[in-house]
């Protein structure tokens, strides 16, 4: 028995030797553990089937006869509860590690950040070290435990993702690095672009809303409301969801999934007749048409349901099968065992399940048939569909499903896929066929905790972390649901509704896309939970929209948690983790207690889910107090009731959402009153006990039975600081105070902050000093992520002063103005002004660019040019083109003058021996321009070139040179800003040096092109430089790293003991009156 991979072209044999006789099949995660391929002889007993696979990790195991076996040959197994599996790994890592090149073990996050993620053989430790390398050497990261199975333990970290590529290896406890087969410590080679997912932004915010066509709202009202049977329609139309988007809009979703609209005999329309025409009983063309426009119109997006295994007999290539028999064109589209055909179960072809032989079967490895599939998608697609659900998309090859995909995104870009999916191993869907897919197996670990009390809280959380290990992407990639339209309504499971508005506020909290029945936001159930999967038709029920029917504590609840979810981005887009509780008495089996962040966001969710009251400690957070967002059921904070301020009490003028609290928190309390007579803003509602619980922190929770407490994981303040808004507004002098008292720990933000948003460039200068010619070539050059940004966000607020000019060509990446949004966002509403200074070699600075530089608030723009000729310029500055550069800048010299922005616009030549005869050109150019400065600096010798080139200031072609310039400028309003050899120091030395006077000079050139004021002294407490992957360095680039912004805050990091020691030297080199002097205005 064996199975073995080609390395080349992945493919996979299964072999299994036995002399018993029976047949031998072979099941796992190629495909479905439900799909067996079975096994052909081969010879000398053995027989063998072969897959084609990508890189990962499969599970499977043989069959034979009704036996299950494990590969003896292949020692690699993996288990989880107790099911034990052969574990093919294709390009992965040797034992003991868990671990291949793709998803689910490597993805990409929504804020650009690589996720690693890995498992440990037991027996080998409890320690992983990633050691990873994305361009700028080889780094070591401890990997974090996050989840663990009977036989591995399970580890992730999070690298930047600032790189093209990324190489890492694993290095484990006893010293041994474990990499890519093929030789010890070969390291894992991954192109950061096939990491890449494509999924529309829509759809990673998602909330979803199953409607149920026929029961869901007929427009004009139903005729008969009480219809529940397979065989009734009930009448709901296509007008009727239009009617509804209103409710829907208000309620808080944002996605419509309309079960199947396409012409059918049956109610549920999966059997399709015609799959590319809407049942004219349910509006035609037209009703799709208006209720398109109309949803789009209500900011709400529509997804289709598409069924892609089955069809009616009525179905034109099942018809036309029937009636020419093997003549028929369409005959390989089925698979058929007997013709001509019988009239009940056993009709002569392969049929659905559970005896519906009236539905045939497609053979969709048949190309015609995928060809259809692909088809029918495509023409949803250009009627306007937003996306689609994949009905039973396990059931058809992979490849189907991606063609599918590949033809959809072919016609338009935004739509999104997902897949009905009942295996666990969603991540080898999601990684190229849809972008989401159902995840049975998390809504099974819910049922057991709160419906059979099988499991207790802590093993759901257990299943959840695995479910999220497995996953292999950001939390939209899985689907959450307490239940779909197959399957009973949770409320009809378990009978009380207090248990169902648990189930339904985790669902819609939790990292995953919450999908919501049509109707169990009002309490709708039936009295018969005992219907199979497919078989729910009780639960099938009309809609009522008499509202005095419904469960308005439950709809309260829902609409609360999806607003909150929608108004906060840690709820919508951020990572979901179990919180550790530090129980001080007896442990309840009941209590659930997970924590979402994003960025510095963090939202704590405790639920009891059991019929006890219980006391929780409140989950740890330095530093950090919490404040109620949404309190479900009876719930104090250190003996004080919470009360929300947001959440159910959305709006304490809406006197009906403060009534809704009422009968969650059970009678009515002082805060509540108080909020009905004041009218208080939500944010504000909080009584006197409320806004005591919130403001201080808080040591313990106490949570009644079926209850549950969301909450803010505000920033608590020390006694006496200053608060946030006053601190950023006066943060250039706290940082010049620190300097001033000779205090080596500051509590300032650098109001200098220096930012690097590519290292690539476009041009290939000869003399760069940070080397983005070669690291471009090389695919190298890294490139700043989105995560970066909300690292930064409060350092963005604090700091006046802004510089993209390092690394290198800032405009070939659209993360520039990304990075100016986030700047102008955190300065919103602030006093003062900032300034943003780009350096740019100016091949992009087309006029439509300049424009929007201006518009996005950048003050100063600096263009580079090193030659007046095309042959000099152009040769130095290679792939540059001088008549380019100069033309942009005269239209944003133009651009400027006739739109009078705040913006400065200067030259900067780097001289050295090929040049230095021109730079009295370029001083004329600059003058004709009607440019503000010309900077002349030095050559630094950072290459070959630049070491040829280099000419010292005091070489008599420098000194004729410049005294030509300096004549030439005089007669202008251009400023010369000389670096050739500039006087150093501050310029509050200057009264007491000799050549005070030339520093006071420079230093004012220097500061007026820069826009900015330098002062050197003090630039240890000032000013800070950020690489793409969030490294921080103090003063200037050339200094040691402090630390990494994607593990640390900014703070600790700005005051790290490497900080603390230069920021000492330079103590030590002033003396407290030029301190003094330095930070006087």
């Amino acid at each position: 028995m064996a199975a073995r991979a080609d390395s080349e072209d992945r493919l996979v044999r299964f072999r299994f030797r036995s002399d018993r006789g029976p047949t031998v099949e072979v099941r796992g995660e190629m495909q479905h553990w439900l799909y067996p391929a079975q096994l052909e002889p081969v010879g000398d007993g053995w027989s063998e089937h072969a897959y084609r696979l990508a890189p990962g990790a499969y599970q499977y195991k043989f069959r034979v006869g009704h036996d299950w076996v494990l590969d003896p040959e292949n020692p690699r197994t993996r288990a989880r509860d107790g099911a034990r599996n052969s574990l093919l790994m294709v390009g992965g890592a040797d034992e003991p590690v868990l671990h291949a090149p793709a998803r689910p073990f490597v993805f990409e996050e929504d804020d650009g950040r690589l996720c690693l993620r890995v498992g440990l053989r037991r027996g080998h430790g409890d320690r992983l070290e990633l050691r990873w390398d994305e361009g700028a050497g080889m780094r070591w990261l401890a990997m974090r435990q996050v989840a663990h199975e009977d036989e591995h333990l399970m580890f992730e970290a999070h690298v930047p993702g600032a790189g093209r590529s990324l190489e890492y290896v694993f290095a484990l406890a006893d010293g041994r690095l474990i990499g890519a087969p093929g030789g010890a410590a070969q390291t894992f080679k991954l192109a950061r672009e096939a990491l890449r997912m494509r999924t529309p932004e829509w759809w990673r915010d998602a909330t979803v809303y199953t409607i149920f066509v026929d029961r869901f709202r007929r427009a004009g009202g139903w005729p008969d409301a009480s219809v529940v049977d397979r065989e009734t329609r009930a009448g709901g139309n296509l007008a009727g969801v239009v009617e509804a988007l209103p409710y829907l809009a208000d309620l808080g979703v944002s996605v419509l999934h309309l079960t199947p609209i396409c012409a059918s005999h049956s109610v549920h329309r999966y059997d399709a007749t015609d799959p590319r025409t809407v049942a004219p009983e349910l509006g035609g063309e037209d009703g799709l048409a208006r209720l398109f426009d109309a949803a789009h119109a209500a900011g709400l997006r529509v997804m289709l349901d598409v069924a892609i295994t089955h069809v009616h007999r009525d179905f034109f290539a099942f018809r036309d099968v029937r009636e020419n028999g093997r003549e028929s064109p369409y005959w390989s589209w089925f698979s058929i065992q007997n013709y001509p055909f019988f009239e009940g179960y056993e009709p002569g072809y392969a049929h659905y399940q559970k005896g519906q032989w009236q539905e045939p079967l497609l053979r969709a490895e048949e190309p015609e048939v995928v060809e259809h599939l692909c088809e029918t998608f495509v023409h949803w697609t250009k009627r306007g569909a937003d996306g689609f659900r994949i009905d039973a998309a396990a059931d058809v090859p992979r490849s189907v499903v991606r063609k599918i995909a590949r033809a959809v995104r072919a016609t338009r870009e935004d739509v999104a896929l997902f897949a009905e999916y009942t295996p666990d191993n969603i991540a080898h869907w999601t990684v190229d066929a849809v972008d989401s897919a159902t995840d049975f197996v998390a809504q099974q670990a819910v049922y057991d905790w709160l419906w059979r009390r099988s499991r207790t809280a802590g093993r759901v959380h257990e299943v959840h972390a695995q479910r999220r290990f497995d996953r292999g992407g950001p939390g939209w990639t899985a689907i959450a649901f307490t239940a779909t339209h197959d399957q009973p309504r949770f409320l009809t499971l378990v009978g009380d509704p207090r248990i169902a508005r648990i189930a339904q506020l985790f669902t819609i909290l939790r990292a995953t896309i919450p999908a919501l029945y049509y109707g169990d936001e009002i309490g709708l159930r039936s009295e018969d939970p005992s219907r199979a999967f497919e078989d729910s038709w009780p639960d099938r029920q009309c809609m009522p929209w008499d509202e005095t029917a419904w469960d308005k504590t439950t709809h309260a609840l829902v609409r609360s948690a999806l607003h909150l979810r929608r108004d906060r981005v840690a709820l919508r887009r951020g990572d979901e983790h179990p919180i550790a509780i530090d129980w001080r008495g007896a442990e309840s089996p009941d209590v659930l207690a997970f924590r979402r962040t994003y960025g510095e966001e963090t939202i704590d969710i405790v639920i009891n889910g059991g019929p006890n009251p219980c006391r929780v400690p409140l989950p740890e957070l330095e530093g950090n107090g919490a404040a109620p967002l949404l309190v479900l059921g009876e719930v104090t904070i250190d003996g004080a009731r919470a009360v929300a301020r947001e959440g159910i009490e959305v709006d304490a003028h809406d006197r009906a959402a403060v009534d809704d609290l009422a009968g969650l928190t059970g009678d009515a309390h002082p805060a509540i009153d108080d909020a009905r007579t004041r009218g208080l803003d939500h944010d504000r509602t909080a009584g006197a006990d409320g806004e005591r619980a919130n403001n201080r922190t808080q040591r313990e929770i106490v949570l009644g039975p079926w209850s549950a407490v969301v909450l803010d994981r505000v920033r608590e303040l020390p006694e006496n600081a200053l608060d946030d808004a006053t601190a950023l507004a006066n943060n250039r002098l706290l940082g010049a105070l620190a300097f001033r008292e000779g205090a080596t720990v500051s509590p300032a933000y650098p109001a200098n902050l220096y930012v690097t948003i590519t290292e690539a460039c476009n041009l290939r200068c000869q003399h760069c000093i940070t080397h983005a010619p070669e690291l471009t070539q090389a695919g190298r050059a890294r490139a700043l992520r989105p995560w970066l940004l909300d690292a930064l966000r409060e350092a963005f607020a604090a700091a006046d002063y802004f510089a993209f000019a390092h690394g290198g060509e800032s405009l070939i990446s659209p993360v520039l103005f990304d990075v100016l949004a986030a700047i102008r966002k955190a300065h919103a509403g602030r006093p003062g002004r900032y300034d943003a200074h780009l350096l740019t070699n100016g091949m992009l600075l087309r006029a439509d660019t300049t424009r929007k530089l201006i518009d996005a608030g950048v003050t100063s723009i600096m263009v580079s040019l090193d030659g007046a000729r095309a042959e000099t310029n152009d040769v130095i500055r290679a792939g540059g083109r001088i008549a380019t550069v100069l033309a942009n800048l005269r239209d944003a010299i133009a651009i400027r003058r006739e739109a009078n922005p705040d913006l400065r616009i200067g030259l900067s030549t780097v001289v050295g021996v090929t040049n230095v005869g021109e730079l009295a050109e370029i001083a004329a150019i600059a003058v004709d321009l009607g440019v503000d400065w010309l900077k002349i600096e030095e050559t630094y010798p950072a290459t070959p070139f630049a070491r040829r080139d280099l000419i010292k200031p005091s070489a008599q072609p420098v000194i004729d040179s410049m005294a030509i310039v300096r004549e030439t400028l005089a007669r202008s309003k251009v400023v010369l800003v000389d670096h050739l050899d500039p006087p150093g120091g501050c310029t509050c030395e200057a009264d007491r040096r000799a050549d005070g006077a030339a520093l006071r000079a420079f230093r004012a050139a220097d500061d007026f092109a820069n826009r900015t004021s330098f002062h050197p002294c003090r630039a240890a407490w000032e000013q800070a430089c950020i690489d793409p992957d969030g490294t921080v360095h103090p003063v200037d680039y050339f200094q040691p790293a402090i630390g990494n912004l994607q593990d640390t805050p900014f703070l600790d990091v700005w005051n790290s003991p490497i900080v603390q020691r230069m920021r000492g030297r330079a103590l030590s080199k002033t003396q407290p009156d030029l301190r003094r002097i330095c930070t006087t205005p």
